[in-house]
């Protein structure tokens, strides 16, 4: 009986030690550089993995600002307010040793009252100082990972 717990424990033991492993593994398929100017922000993500990956949904971009204790899921929309446009690419792929450019122009937007033409406003504020992060899904052999990066606005 005593042999039958050690073996179990030695089993148990070994699968958190591997899913541990694997998982630091995942987290270095991308850098992730961030350049600030004063209209705009550029996420740079570099593979630095000998494998091609893909970024799920990029123009979509996942921002949260954090306020009061807790991060708040920033409104960024893709496109204006009712206007026609073009879906946006579903999967950026990057190659080993390639990177993926995103860009936010550092606006927060959504959709206001309806005009008299019935087409609702697009209502942008800019981006206040704080504190914010970038998340993205990264998928490599079909598994995902969510990378995230922190960043600051002065």
């Amino acid at each position: 009986m005593k042999e039958y717990i050690l073996a179990l424990l030695i089993i148990i033991g070994g699968c958190k030690s591997t899913q541990k492993t694997s998982k630091s593994i995942e987290n270095k398929q991308a850098e992730i550089e961030i350049a600030i100017s004063d209209v705009e922000i550029a996420f740079n993500i570099k593979n630095i993995s000998e494998e091609e990956f893909s970024i799920l949904n990029p123009r979509k971009l996942s921002m949260q600002k954090f306020e009061d204790s807790n991060w708040q899921n920033l409104k960024i929309l893709i496109c204006p307010c009712d206007a026609p446009c073009n879906a946006p690419e579903e999967i950026g792929v990057v190659k080993p040793g390639s990177a993926y450019m995103i860009v936010w122009n550092k606006k927060e937007s959504w959709c206001g009252k309806r005009t008299e033409h019935g087409v609702r406003e697009t209502v942008e504020t800019i981006a206040s100082s704080g504190k914010y992060r970038f998340t993205i899904m990264l998928e490599k052999n079909g598994k995902s990972v969510e990378i995230v990066k922190e960043f600051e606005i002065k």
